[in-house]
C-alpha cells in the first residue's frame, strides 16, 4: 500500500473527497445565492465562463466570431451534447448567448456568449472572487500557499493521467 507521510494514500484520498463534498455543499448555497442575479444553473454558468475563455484562447474566425459547436462545449465540460444542449437552450432564452450559423460551413452551428451573457458571467465571478477573498482572510499566509501548491499538484497529476495537455484549461 502506498503511503505518504504516516497516511495511507487511500485514507488521504478519502478524507479529500469528503472535503471537497464539504465544500461544494458549502459553495453550492452560495452559488445558489448568486444564482438569483440570472437564474442559472451550475451547467449553464459553467457554459458561459468556457465561452467566454474559448473567446479569449482562440480570438475569432474569419467571420469575427468566436467558434465554438455544442460538440466543444461537451467535450470541454465532459458533459453529454444533450446536456450543453439544454443548458444553451435557456442560455439562449434568457439571451446570453446567442446560436450562429457558421459561414464556413453552414452544417455547424457555433455557439457564441452575448454582452448581457459576458456581464451576468463577469459579476457572477466577481461575487465569487469577493467571497473567496473572504475566506482566504480567515486563514494563515503558509496555509493559503500549501493550499494553492497542493491544488497545483493536483490538477497537474490530473492533467497527467487523463493526459490534457499543459496549456489547455478545464471547464
Amino acid at each position: 500500500m502506498h503511503t505518504t507521510g504516516n497516511i495511507p494514500v487511500d485514507a488521504q484520498a478519502s478524507r479529500l473527497i469528503q472535503l471537497i463534498g464539504e465544500l461544494r455543499r458549502i459553495w453550492g448555497k452560495d452559488f445558489k445565492r448568486g444564482q438569483a442575479i440570472a437564474d442559472l444553473s451550475e451547467t449553464q454558468f459553467q457554459v458561459l465562463r468556457l465561452l467566454e475563455r474559448l473567446h479569449t484562447e482562440t480570438g475569432t474566425d474569419a467571420c469575427g466570431h468566436c467558434p465554438c459547436p455544442i460538440s466543444t462545449l461537451a467535450a470541454r465540460l465532459n458533459l453529454n451534447p444533450a446536456t450543453v444542449v439544454r443548458a444553451v437552450d435557456s442560455l439562449e432564452r434568457k439571451q446570453f448567448v446567442r446560436r450562429r450559423r457558421c459561414e464556413a460551413d453552414h452544417r455547424q452551428i457555433h455557439i457564441e456568449i452575448t454582452a448581457r451573457g459576458a456581464a451576468v458571467r463577469a459579476e457572477m465571478l466577481a461575487r465569487f472572487h469577493a467571497h473567496l477573498v473572504q475566506l482566504l482572510q480567515h486563514m494563515e499566509p503558509d496555509t493559503i500557499n500549501s493550499l494553492i501548491v497542493g491544488l497545483e499538484g493536483l490538477v497537474c497529476a490530473a492533467r497527467e493521467l487523463h493526459a490534457i495537455p499543459k496549456g489547455r484549461k478545464g471547464n
